[in-house]
């Protein structure tokens, strides 16, 4: 039995944010593929754990000060104290636990959307990110009938290992810099490698207060993406995320509801309305915000 069924849960607590689609619906499989369920062990006995939440919020809870739940069809009546949003994750076990369970061990009917998170040689592991990352990968790829997948995209900082020719060498820097659990998730790629894939002349570089090169990370991120993009082309859709982001809720919930927002969206001025905050509070509702021709030429 996995340890997450053998906690006991405080009063107040309701199973299972009804977050994901179902995937054994008749109006599910009418129109998408056949979902296999995942699980965390070989022997298909050690299911995908549900969050655990408290219905409703505190009260005097403050609305967000940028952006809008129900604008994008997120729940804001629910709320998560530690263990449940990160206890099936591994937060409250001892080490022997831990060690013991199945997270340690190393291991198409809808367009595929691969998550891409940037990291980078010696970014420091803490116990935070290890459960955010455990519940991303499981709530994202495990639990959303192939929907989705997560990757780590690893900046290797030194140049001087030819990470793409020398699988020895990879496997080091890997060993060394990701947790084995999220080995086969990791992507290498260097400053060198970028100068070797995109050889062109770009010019004399503006000046830009990293002093970085046109193929550093800071000026070209989207080098390393776009080669990642090429190099798997079982992927329509691209999602590129920092190490430091963090989400309370579902990320499935969350990525599913901005793709279905997004589709919403006209593109006519986009780019304007995307480079600005969108603050209830302040702008009112947004779809009569968009209805003023002068919308997404204010100063939000």
């Amino acid at each position: 039995m996995p340890h997450w069924f053998k906690l006991r849960h405080l009063d107040g607590f309701f199973h299972g944010l009804r977050s994901l689609p179902k995937y054994e619906s008749r109006d599910y499989t009418s129109q998408y593929h056949k979902v296999e369920p995942c699980d965390l062990d070989k022997a298909k006995k050690v299911p995908v754990p549900d969050d655990w939440a408290y219905s409703g919020v505190v009260q005097g809870q403050a609305e967000p000060v940028f952006g809008s739940h129900s604008l994008l069809g997120l729940k804001d009546d629910a709320c998560f104290d530690r263990f449940g949003r990160y206890g099936p994750y591994g937060l409250g076990y001892s080490s022997e636990v831990v060690l013991s369970s199945v997270w340690t061990q190393s291991g198409l009917g809808v367009k595929l959307t691969a998550v891409v998170v940037r990291t980078y040689t010696g970014f420091k592991w803490t116990r935070h990110a290890i459960l955010n990352f455990r519940a991303m990968v499981s709530e994202l790829a495990l639990r959303s009938g192939g929907e989705y997948a997560v990757h780590f995209l690893l900046h290797v900082r030194d140049n001087d290992l030819l990470i793409w020719a020398d699988p020895a060498t990879a496997q080091r820097v890997l060993d060394d810099n990701v947790l084995a659990e999220f080995h086969n998730l990791t992507v290498l790629w260097s400053e060198a490698q970028m100068r070797l894939l995109y050889p062109g002349e770009f010019g004399p570089s503006f000046s830009n207060p990293a002093s970085g090169n046109i193929h550093g990370v800071f000026r070209s991120a989207h080098m390393p993406l776009q080669h990642f993009a090429m190099s798997h082309p079982e992927y329509t859709h691209f999602w590129n995320l920092e190490m430091d982001v963090r989400w309370l809720g579902n990320y499935y919930e969350l990525f599913d509801r901005l793709g279905h927002w997004a589709k919403e969206q006209s593109r006519v001025e986009a780019w304007e309305r995307s480079a600005k905050y969108y603050i209830p509070r302040l702008h009112g509702d947004w779809r009569l915000c968009l209805s003023r021709s002068t919308c997404a030429r204010d100063t939000w």
